[in-house]
């Protein structure tokens, strides 16, 4: 696992040190990709994918729920 860690580590550094207006268009908005809502008891955490598609995980009293959205 720390072989992947550092592999990980060194990809994101190398991704930082390239020129960033190549990475985003200027003026561009960016959406978030995760977010996390709490509602009552439960915990949602949502992914939205780069395809527009998204999941859904909601973490409820040990239990877990994947849901396709």
């Amino acid at each position: 696992m720390n072989g992947w860690l550092d592999e990980m580590r060194e990809s994101e550094e190398q991704r930082i040190t390239n020129d960033p207006a190549k990475d985003e268009k200027e003026g561009e908005e960016i959406e978030d990709a995760v977010w996390v809502e709490k509602t009552g008891e439960c915990l949602a955490v949502h992914f939205k994918c780069p395809c527009s598609k998204g999941y859904q995980i909601l973490l409820s009293r040990g239990k877990c729920y994947y849901k396709l959205m």
